[in-house]
């Protein structure tokens, strides 16, 4: 949020950190729902992470100018949902191996979508970002 502050304001930051506590919240939704074995609350928490996915990817696409196009977003935030909700699914289910392999998955797949971020963010403000 702090980062997005200085970028975009104070406006794009609360924007960023509603969207950011949103995601963080339907995740730990998911997790619950999960270990209590419920998919009615399972389905409803995966429904809000799909709506994540649109919200935030208008943001990007809105606050970069289209440096970080929406269906682009969307795409790699689906990817991050698959994986920690795979993530998730095999901790809750005991399997410890696929577990940890989905985790190793969604935290290098970090760097993927920051990179997109970071390079849209500085192809927009490349006085401010050069190279």
């Amino acid at each position: 949020t702090g980062a997005i502050n200085l970028v975009y304001g104070p406006t794009g930051a609360a924007a960023f950190d509603q969207l950011w506590g949103q995601h963080t919240q339907f995740f730990a939704d998911y997790a619950v729902a999960a270990g209590d074995d419920d998919q009615e609350r399972r389905d409803e928490a995966m429904s809000k992470l799909h709506d994540y996915h649109l919200d935030f990817a208008s943001f990007s696409d809105t606050a970069t100018g289209g440096q970080a196009p929406a269906e682009v977003v969307v795409d790699l935030l689906h990817t991050h949902v698959e994986d920690l909700t795979g993530y998730i699914d095999a901790y809750s289910s005991g399997d410890d191996a696929e577990a940890q392999a989905r985790l190793v998955s969604a935290t290098s797949y970090m760097s993927v979508i920051a990179e997109a971020l970071a390079g849209a963010i500085a192809a927009q403000n490349p006085q401010r970002f050069p190279s």
